[in-house]
């Protein structure tokens, strides 16, 4: 305990200790307790991870391995116990697991933070979760960053491989949301996901669970494209796996294959990016192909009518070139075989001549599937179905020879071949003509003149426009020249088009004149005008468009969106100069010449219908700029929108709705969006009718055609337009011009209009259409304020004829206009109130309405022989309309009974679609009218019989029951069909535990009861053992939520049905995932009081299994779990009194450890519950006094903390404490100023070692109490503490132990952040005041009822943290503890706290070495403020200096670095006594290593302090330098340090040579002394002058000032002009002397050294990610400091030894000849050579250079790059200094020192040529 608590008391003082010398020093702060997590590096993360999942892995195994306890007498028999050979785990061993599965791969996390070991330890930012934050990276870019993590996540996967198949089910069931979220998180986990599908056991239960939840999420691959990207990765992996292990894999596939392949085609038509799901398709089409999966391809037969149906219309249909080779891949790739597809083969036709005319993999494709038929389908058969292409596929296949790729080019040539004559037989076709117009006289052309030519050469432009523009459009041009290129000929044309012969004053008094404002503005009568040449205006036309294209490129957006705007401004004013002003041209339009400004529009026009959709920004934004333009000149925009060439912009703009292409309608969705919404309201009015026929054309046009979310936008559009059009005006709206009465006109003209369409489209055979116009309906209603039938009736006669059907009868329609038909007439006739009523005396009335249930009644072989219905594959959308319609006309009462048959009998069809049309349309026949219930009575009877023998019962059996139960529930008897339900739910569920057992002895085969049939388990282990009867059961508790259960039955019935649940349960161990679950908490939610008393009773609560249940039921989000949480929380006594009974019983027996396992299992069931209902609503515990104080008194216990401490507690209570503080910290949270007390209790989470992690409680303290509580609070706190200091243990409840977290994690850190905040003051109690006493004032009462009172009892962990107390007051209050300026007032306070430290000085006193070195700081701190004896000075010093225990090393640095800067000044010889003690202990106890280093450290931390007694100790430094740095042991650390050393004797050479700038000696001693005077504060023996402290020594003669620092403390440093030498009066001489040189020379050469030694430390140093190691970073210093240190004014003229460099760069063996070179260091070395180029004298760099030509030149030839970057640095520079010798003469250079290297460059410049031409 006391070694933790010093452990404690040192992380308590957080100390900021820096490895950079003189980097600005932090003082030390006592605050919060530093984190442990600040000390681990990523790599220590990495590595605890990885440690951790091998340990997974290795237990996994061994329990896995064990083998069963299963005796052999068992029921189960000796078969059983052989063959579980890896044992299922228990529900509660499942769920470890899947909380192991949410950790482990948030932790898994850590592998993609970057490491940079740089920055010190990297510190991981570990979220409340445990996850790592960090911004995420893009999804599915990262790849595996490293072997270590793809090992890790091999392990990971492995260890839950090694799960029983049902576990692994259970765990991966409840998890798969999770584990996706965080593969699309981090993209590498899908190694996992590899992994369990590579794996024959684990693959197809992955499989099928990762399969069934895609499909679930396929609706959102149309969408976001991340997600996308994700899911279709996934997707190819579960297709990957099914060729791993064809005979499991193809069972798992298969009862997915018709969803994936149905839901692809289905959700593309609606998606925005229907891309995606033919990806899909492609993925499952390439990997089940290839022939070898017969099981899957028999599946897919039934699909493939509509697929080819689909994927033909698809590819022959207007889509982008992508797309449309996607669509011929899918034809050409169907899953079946050859033999399959024959019925279907003039579908692959066309694709196949497509594929031949495509890109290269589709020839391939194609040619392919040709060869294929060729070679298999007998030659008339073939040639039959080729018949309708046969010219154009064979003239693709001649075309296929000249394929670039032979490998194409031959097996076109073999296919030829196999036709035999037939290739050349067919081609009877006349080959098509391509007719072109020579006549080019038309059109601009470039006239190009020559000097000596007299006639001009004309170029037509058009052929230059046409390949700009196709070059724009075209995605594999080069995109930086070529389209820049493009654009500049374009741009050229267009400027040189216009004819700008106005100057700018005539336009401007134009454009100004009011007639733009005022004047009229006609509409144009008869066609507009064109420009005349068609050419020329198709040209330009092309020009512009080409200038969109242009805009929407990136690269070129800049440069052209100035000219686009410029060009639409100059069309737009060309418009409207002519069409309105002083000049309007509207009549007279044959008058106009030159271009027309509607080639703008026309441009425009195409690029909203162009297929890329981004080129519709740039038309957006022209549509922006003509508003715009057109607003200023005119005025208004309502004068705007008057212009004819607005009418034509929404004319071209609506004609692109009703074109073919669907990217064409979606731009004209996009165009009408802006047009109604930007334009003025009046002209939308008038225009809203077209819109509105353009909208509906898109919605019934693009129905079932893939059109990338052009429906949905029509849609959308369609509803904005209403809602913007249908608001009744306000008077602000006649701001538009005009009165508000003529633009209401104009509305309701318009509204009108609209309605009476919608009206018209109600029984549309469309659905959208049909849908959206009912909707749209409803809309205007809901707008209007008005009820629908109101706004439909004006438009009644529309709907005369069609409701009901009178000109024709239904049948005599298509099938889609029956149901639109009957849709519109259950939609009229349900209306409130009706539009229409059916009335039976009229004769079409009654026709229709025998129609409707002759629909309904007859059966599918009686309807498919009239000729309406013969090719109606489904005929189930039909009857639904036909419901739908019928129950519509429950008014009719001599109908009823008819119609109440109809529906009764629908409610009991095969066909679970139907049953359900026929629930909801009971519904609503019931809610207008009650029936009798004779018929119903017979009916639920007769079902009720049926369901009395368990084998008759299905599905669809009581999904009819359920319905009945809710709309007749008076119709069943409430006894006997409970009882009958309770017989079946118990039969089932054995049947269940029965194909359970059966499967685990292998005897799977054993008969079932023979009726069970399809019921049977499936032996594939990819499902639920017994899936199907636990579905049945499932099904008989949804029917317990809907029949009457008579009062008497409910209680047994509740203990009855839990107990069935439960057991079954536990016998098949599927407790998370179970699918009984939610519909037994649904049948007990209807009776919460009942199911509360029933689950919260100690037998209950005693049954860990209830108890999961019960606490599964209140976490449930659901409606029911609101109930029972309701019902709980209102019962909550019932829960208290149970846990007072386990306190008490706990209290009672304080003399034994522990309850017994029966009340500590209650005891944890009760707290979880109550943890639940805390954690649903966090307010609700605030008033719940009893509660917190029964979990005060269970907390409180010793008994129950040594009962958790211990390791004889089940792991499932493992986290009891966790969740009794959580609830009380919830508590303390709503009520914190009257609960304190309990949060001192609360911190007895943090004393002693439980298993679970508090670490949110130190969050809490950290971030909210210590942060943003008040200082009243605090003192509050500070001042409770006391009093429970004052009383005896027993009373107080306050431990040792507990009181030092109190102050460690609450007070301490308090006052820590009120005094960093400056309310020093206010947290204190009153202004400064020492001689006061008062119990208010901290101070006071801290040291009179603490510090005086604490006696030898208190534990060194308190002790330690009252030192540290202490020392905060004194740093931080000293005024309040004793006032240095009044000499009278005796400092008690003051002397009772050195009291409390000096025993700390006495080692007999103070064993424990945190505890001694925390009285020294709490000295040190009071040295550092107040004038102290010297004597007692030099003995803290000492003490300090000596202590270098590593436990205690934190503090003792510390109070080192807070003593060390005010020794010179607390003592008249203070240089002298730091030099004497600092020397004696490095000679006398240098030999201690850790003695050594820590004196050292000291040295570097306070270099300034030393500098003026530098010269004593540089011999002993430099000597330590050599042993530090070239021990063959030494550690990074300590090469550092050495280092460190180095730089501080170069910060003393820098120091000294500023100070050698000459300054008149005389004055710059006086400045001194002054300045001394003026920083002089309380000291020992003031000068009566009030001067500095002066004495004369007479023995030594020599003058001595000593300074005391200012009393805020902080370091002092000594000008060295005031320092004392150590011998006699040379002092002043020697501060200027710069160091010996042997020194100086030591150190460069040391630094040289260690420069060049990258790799050797790198071993120890490297980190896990890619940043430099710290042997790298140490060798960049090295480097950095050899630079200062050879300037000219430091040590210019140094000896340096470079002999190492040869060894480095060639010999030894990491040179660069060696077998591992080491390259870091040779590049360094390199390096430093280039650099020594630039410090040396010539002189010296030859001497230097001369042993070194051999290394240097072997450099050349190295193959790494970087080395022979570095060579040629170095070589570059060389040869400036010392120039080579012309080619011709007989030396390489003139120098003999450089002779052989210059040589050796030539030759390896030679032999580099020489080879380059090989």
């Amino acid at each position: 305990m006391k070694a933790e608590a010093t452990a404690d008391g040192n992380v308590a003082t957080t100390t900021t200790t820096t490895t950079q010398v003189g980097s600005p020093e932090k003082k030390a702060k006592f605050g919060f307790p530093a984190s442990q997590t600040q000390n681990y590096t990523v790599g220590d993360c990495r590595a605890l991870v990885k440690t951790l999942v091998c340990g997974v892995k290795t237990i996994t195994w061994g329990l896995t391995s064990t083998k069963s306890d299963t005796p052999v007498n068992s029921p189960m028999g000796p078969a059983a116990a052989a063959s579980m050979h890896n044992t299922q785990f228990q529900p509660k061993e499942t769920l470890v697991y899947i909380r192991l599965v949410k950790w482990a791969m948030e932790a898994l996390d850590i592998y993609t933070l970057n490491t940079t070991p740089g920055t010190g330890p990297a510190s991981v930012p570990v979220q409340a979760q445990g996850g790592v934050g960090g911004p995420r990276a893009q999804p599915l870019q990262q790849t595996v960053r490293t072997k270590e993590e793809k090992e890790v996540l091999e392990h990971f996967a492995g260890a839950l491989s090694l799960l029983n198949p049902q576990t692994f089910r259970e765990v991966f069931t409840q998890t798969i949301d999770f584990v996706v979220e965080r593969i699309y998180k981090n993209y590498a986990l899908q190694i996992m996901a590899n992994s369990f599908l590579a794996n024959n056991v684990p693959s197809p239960i992955f499989a099928t669970i990762l399969v069934e939840y895609l499909l679930e999420r396929m609706h959102e691959m149309g969408s976001n494209m991340e997600r996308s990207n994700l899911y279709l990765k996934l997707f190819k992996l579960v297709f990957g796996s099914v060729s791993l292990f064809a005979a499991e894999n193809e069972q798992m596939l298969k009862p997915h294959l018709h969803s994936i392949v149905n839901k692809s085609m289905e959700l593309a038509k609606s998606a925005k990016e229907p891309y995606n799901y033919f990806l899909l398709l492609r993925a499952l089409f390439r990997s089940i192909g290839g022939g070898s999966h017969d099981l899957l391809y028999q599946e897919f037969l039934p699909l493939l009518p509509n697929l080819l149906q689909g994927l033909n219309s698809l590819q022959s249909g207007l889509h982008k070139q992508h797309m449309k080779d996607l669509f011929v891949e899918l034809c050409l790739t169907v899953p079946v075989r050859l033999s399959s597809l024959l019925p279907y083969l003039p579908m692959l036709m066309d694709p196949l001549v497509s594929a031949l005319n495509g890109s290269q993999t589709l020839v391939n494709q194609g040619l392919r599937t040709l060869e294929l038929c060729v070679d298999n389908l007998q030659p008339d058969f073939l040639y039959e179905h080729i018949q309708p292409v046969r010219a154009e596929l064979m003239q693709a296949l001649w075309r296929t020879l000249r394929n670039p790729n032979d490998q194409i080019a031959h097996v076109a040539f073999r296919v030829l071949g196999k036709f035999g004559g037939g290739n050349r037989k067919m081609m009877i076709e006349p080959q098509a003509l391509d007719y072109k117009d020579t006549d080019d006289s038309d059109g601009p052309k470039f006239t190009i003149f020559f000097a000596e030519h007299k006639d001009p050469i004309e170029l037509p432009v058009k052929k230059v426009i046409e390949t700009a523009f196709n070059a724009l459009k075209s995605s594999s041009t080069e995109p930086g020249f070529y389209r820049k290129q493009c654009w500049e000929v374009i741009k050229s044309y267009l400027v040189a088009s216009l004819q700008l012969d106005d100057d700018k004053a005539t336009l401007l008094k134009l454009l100004s004149h009011s007639s733009f404002r005022e004047g009229p503005i006609n509409s144009i009568i008869g066609p507009q005008y064109r420009c005349s040449d068609k050419q020329a205006r198709s040209v330009h036309q092309m020009a512009v468009t080409g200038m969109f294209v242009a805009a929407a490129i990136k690269e070129l957006r800049q440069s052209v969106l100035p000219t686009m705007v410029a060009l639409v401004r100059h069309y737009t004013m060309v418009a409207i100069a002519q069409q309105a002003g002083p000049f309007p041209m509207i009549n007279k339009q044959s008058k106009l010449s030159g271009m027309d400004p509607l080639v703008l529009i026309d441009a425009m026009a195409v690029i909203m219908g162009h297929e890329e959709k981004e080129l519709c920004k740039p038309g957006h934004l022209a549509m922006v700029l003509i508003l715009d333009t057109a607003t200023n000149i005119l005025g208004s925009k309502e004068r705007a929108c008057r212009l004819p060439i607005m009418e034509t912009l929404a004319e071209k703009m609506c004609n692109l709705c009703y074109e073919r292409a669907w990217y064409a309608k979606l731009g004209g969705c996009i165009a009408i969006k802006f047009l109604f919404e930007r334009m003025d309201l009046r002209w939308v009015f008038q225009h809203q009718f077209s819109f509105l026929k353009a909208l509906l054309f898109v919605m019934m046009d693009s129905t079932g055609e893939v059109s990338s979310g052009a429906v949905d936008m029509a849609k959308s559009n369609l509803e904005k337009m209403l809602q913007l059009c249908a608001t009744p005006l306000e008077h602000e709206a006649s701001s538009t011009g005009g009165s508000l009465l003529h633009l209401k006109e104009v509305q309701d003209k318009s509204l009108y209009d609209i309605i009476h369409e919608l009206v018209r489209q109600v029984t549309s055979p469309n659905n959208f259409v049909r849908d959206q116009a009912m909707n749209s309906l409803k809309i205007l209603a809901e707008i209007t304020g008005r009820p629908v039938t109101e706004v439909m009736a004006p438009h009644k006669d529309v709907l005369q004829d069609m409701i009901p059907p009178r000109k024709h009868l239904l049948r005599h329609q298509p099938v889609n206009a029956q149901i639109g038909l009957m849709d519109g007439n259950t939609f009229c006739t349900t209306l409130q109130p009706r539009l229409f009523t059916i009335d039976l005396k009229i004769m079409e009335h009654k026709v229709f309405f025998t129609e409707l249930l002759s629909l309904c009644e007859a059966d599918d072989a009686s309807l498919q022989k009239l000729p309406c219905y013969k090719s109606i594959p489904n005929l189930i959308p039909l009857r639904k309309s036909a419901l739908r319609a019928l129950a519509a006309c429950h008014y009719i009462p001599e109908c009823r009974e008819k119609i109440f048959q109809v529906l009764f009998k629908a409610l009991n069809n095969g066909n679970n679609e139907l049953v359900e049309a026929g629930f909801e349309c009971m519904k609503r026949f019931l809610e207008g009218h009650n029936m009798e219930l004779e018929m119903v009575g017979t009916m639920c009877k007769n079902l009720a019989q049926q369901a009395s023998n368990y084998q008759n019962i299905n599905l669809n059996l009581l999904q009819r029951l359920n319905f009945l139960a809710q709309l007749f529930p008076a119709a069943f008897n409430e006894t006997k069909l409970c009882e009958f339900l309770l017989v079946d739910l118990r039969k089932w569920l054995e049947q269940a535990i029965v194909a359970y057992k059966q499967h685990l002895q292998g005897n799977t085969n054993a008969a079932l009861p023979a009726s069970a049939g399809s019921n049977a388990a499936p032996t594939s282990s990819n499902k639920v053992i017994g899936q199907k009867q636990l579905e049945v059961a499932a099904a008989i508790l949804k029917l317990y939520q809907q029949i009457p259960i008579s009062v008497q039955v409910l209680t047994t019935l509740i203990d009855t049905l839990c107990k069935f649940v439960l057991t079954t349960e536990k016998n098949l161990s599927i407790e998370p995932g179970s699918i009984l679950r939610g519909p037994l908490m649904g049948a007990l939610a209807r009776f919460p009081n009942e199911a509360i008393e029933h689950f919260v009773s100690e037998k209950q609560l005693l049954d860990s299994k209830y108890a999961r249940f019960m606490a599964y039921m209140l976490r449930c989000e659901t409606k029911e779990g609101e109930i029972l949480r309701n019902t709980l929380k209102a019962k909550l006594d019932k829960l208290i009194m149970i846990l007072g009974n386990s306190a008490k019983v706990e209290e009672t027996s304080s003399t034994t450890p522990s309850l017994t396992p029966n009340l500590s299992e209650i005891q944890y069931s009760c707290i979880s519950l109550v943890y639940v209902l805390v954690k649903n609503n966090k307010s609700w515990v605030k008033d719940q006094v009893n509660l917190i104080n029964t979990l005060r008194i269970i907390w409180n216990q010793d008994t129950y903390h040594q009962k958790h401490h211990g390791d004889h507690q089940d792991y499932t209570h493992w986290k009891e404490p966790k969740l009794i503080v959580k609830i009380m910290l919830e508590y303390f949270k709503l009520n914190p100023n009257t609960e304190i007390i309990l949060l001192f209790y609360i911190m007895r989470a943090l004393c002693g070692r439980f298993v679970a992690d508090f670490q949110f409680l130190k969050d809490f303290l950290e971030h909210e109490v210590t942060s943003k509580f008040s200082v009243e609070w605090k003192r509050s706190a500070f001042f409770e503490f006391i009093r429970l200091w004052k009383m005896p243990q027993a009373e107080s409840g306050l431990s040792q132990d507990l009181k030092a977290k109190i102050l460690q994690y609450i007070i301490i850190p308090c006052f820590a952040t009120s005094f960093e905040r400056g309310e020093t003051d206010a947290i204190i109690g009153s202004t400064p005041a020492p001689e006061m006493d008062s119990d208010d004032n901290v101070v006071s009462s801290f040291i009179s009822n603490i510090i005086e009172s604490s006696s030898e009892s208190t534990s060194d962990a308190v002790r330690i943290l009252l030192l540290q107390f202490s020392c905060l007051l004194v740093d931080e209050g000293a005024a309040h503890i004793h006032n240095a300026g009044n000499k009278k007032q005796e400092g008690t306070k003051l002397r009772k706290l050195m009291t409390y430290a000096w025993p700390c000085l006495l080692s007999k006193n103070c064993v424990d070495p945190a505890t001694r070195y925390h009285g020294h700081l709490l000295l040190s701190h009071i040295i550092a403020k107040f004038a102290i004896h010297k004597r007692i000075v030099l003995q803290v010093f000492h003490s300090l200096l000596k202590a270098h225990a590593v436990e205690a090393r934190n503090v003792v640095r510390q109070a080192l670095e807070i003593l060390t800067p005010s020794m010179p000044g607390r003592m008249e010889d203070g240089n002298t006594m730091l030099t004497h003690w600092t020397k004696k202990i490095i000679l006398e106890e240098g030999h201690t290593g850790s003695q050594l280093v820590h004196i050292l450290q000291l040295v570097v931390k306070h270099y300034k302090v030393y500098y003026p007694v530098r010269h004593h100790l540089i011999q002993h430094i430099v000597s330590s330098i050599q042993r530090l740095g070239f021990n063959a042991t030494a550690t990074i650390e300590q090469k550092r340090l050495a280092v460190d050393l180095c730089e501080i004797a170069i910060k003393w050479e820098v120091q000294r040579a500023r100070d050698e700038v000459p300054t008149p000696a005389a004055s710059g001693s006086e400045d001194n002394a002054s300045i001394m005077g003026s920083i002089m504060v309380g000291i020992k023996r003031p000068a009566p002058t009030g001067g500095p402290d002066v004495t004369i020594d007479p023995a030594k003669k020599m003058v001595k000032v000593s300074v005391a620092p200012p009393n805020a403390g902080g370091s002092v440093s000594v000008a060295s002009s005031s320092s004392s030498g150590a011998n006699g009066g040379s002092g002043d001489i020697q501060s200027h002397k710069p160091l010996g040189k042997v020194f100086s020379d030591n150190i460069v050469n040391y630094l040289l050294r260690l420069a060049c030694q990258v790799g050797d430390v790198g071993a120890q140093g490297a980190t896990a990610g890619g940043g430099p190691t710290q042997g790298e970073l140490l060798s960049r210093r090295c480097v950095q400091l050899l630079k200062t240190a050879l300037k000219p004014d430091i040590w210019g003229n140094c000896e340096l030894k470079l002999a190492t460099f040869d060894k480095i760069l060639d010999g030894g063996q990491q040179g660069v000849q060696s077998t591992s070179p080491n390259f870091a260091n040779i590049c360094t070395c390199l390096d430093v050579l280039t650099f020594l180029l630039t410090v040396l004298r010539k002189d010296q760099i030859l001497s230097a250079f001369k042993p070194l030509q051999k290394a240097i030149a072997v450099c050349m030839r190295s193959p790494n790059s970087k080395v022979i970057r570095a060579v040629h640095g170095l070589m570059s520079r060389l040869m400036n200094l010392f120039p080579t010798e012309p080619t011709n003469s007989p030396v390489a250079s003139k120098y003999e020192e450089l002779a052989q290297l210059y040589a050796s460059v030539g030759t390896v410049i030679q032999e580099g040529l020489l080879n380059y031409e090989k």
